[in-house]
């Protein structure tokens, strides 16, 4: 019967020494579980941060692409006002040149006036013997020139306005180039920039 009783005894330690173990094991398990629940807690709040952080550069993308969209339209638009321009100057450069050939045609038919007026007066030494007899004729192509003079004068003096006016146009269509060449010059450094944050 003592024998027995020690047995049991026996037999009670080693199950109550296995059964701290098996708790000792649960309890380590359940911390562990614990551990991991808290790492997945804070991967799910680490996960939904970076979600929103995406979609926030998602929007910013976005904006960035709508803004190069419209950088893009106003340098088109830019380009388009250049041709304009550059139509206009070409133009205006063809209405310089008629007025240069306009200009060339008086100071030729000024010279042709002149060569009259040489020609008059060499007419006029040679019949200076004769002026009381030619006298009234003298005068009449004296006025005849006078009046040529005063048409050729004129023409130089209308010539000459419309070259300045011209030259006016020129000076005003010079600084709306440079004005846009500024604009577009000033667009593409803002496209730089957003590629380069793009790029970043």
């Amino acid at each position: 019967m003592e024998e027995l009783l020690r047995g049991f005894i026996k037999d009670f330690e080693s199950f109550h020494g296995e059964f701290h173990d098996f708790r000792d094991n649960v309890n380590e398990r359940l911390e562990k579980l614990e551990s991991g629940n808290k790492q997945l807690t804070k991967s799910q709040k680490r996960m939904q941060s970076d979600y929103e952080n995406l979609n926030q550069n998602q929007q910013r993308l976005e904006s960035s692409f709508e803004q190069l969209n419209q950088n893009q339209q106003r340098l088109e638009s830019g380009f388009e006002q250049l041709n304009q321009n550059q139509q206009r100057l070409e133009s205006g450069f063809e209405q310089l040149n008629q007025n240069h050939q306009r200009l060339e045609s008086g100071f030729e038919q000024l010279n042709q006036n002149h060569q009259r007026l040489e020609s008059g007066f060499e007419q006029l030494n040679q019949g200076q013997q004769r002026f009381e007899k030619d006298m009234a004729g003298v005068k009449e192509d004296v006025r005849l020139i006078k009046h040529d003079m005063s048409i050729i004068l004129s023409d130089v003096t209308f010539t000459r306005k419309v070259a300045e006016k011209t030259d006016l146009r020129q000076q005003q269509m010079e600084t709306d180039l440079d004005l846009l060449f500024e604009k577009t010059n000033a667009n593409e450094r803002t496209t730089r920039r957003i590629e380069a944050r793009l790029n970043a």
